[in-house]
């Protein structure tokens, strides 16, 4: 069911939430958004993901987190403009 799985996305990102600001472990963290937002997309999380994923350096994954993000939600400016930026990184060696 698509409540429950949001509901469960909003948990993993609260965990995600926990683990970095109390550990600062980003790669544990974005594992955890990752997974959110594969089980629902529809929950709004590619954009905290793309941030986490850009922190490590992880452009590719970013720029993908950020196009999932996009097909749900088009009308997210500040999501766009963080794609093209992901993009842009991911091209460089």
């Amino acid at each position: 069911n698509s409540d429950e799985a949001i509901l469960a996305a909003a948990l993993l990102k609260r965990l995600a939430d926990v683990l970095f600001t109390v550990r600062g472990d980003a790669r544990r963290a974005s594992d955890l958004l990752a997974a959110a937002q594969k089980k629902a997309p529809e929950a709004g999380l590619g954009a905290a993901l793309a941030r986490l994923l850009g922190q490590q350096y992880r452009w590719k994954e970013a720029s993908h987190a950020l196009e999932t993000h996009l097909a749900h939600f088009p009308e997210d400016s500040g999501a766009a403009l963080m794609y093209e930026q992901a993009k842009n990184y991911a091209r460089k060696p």
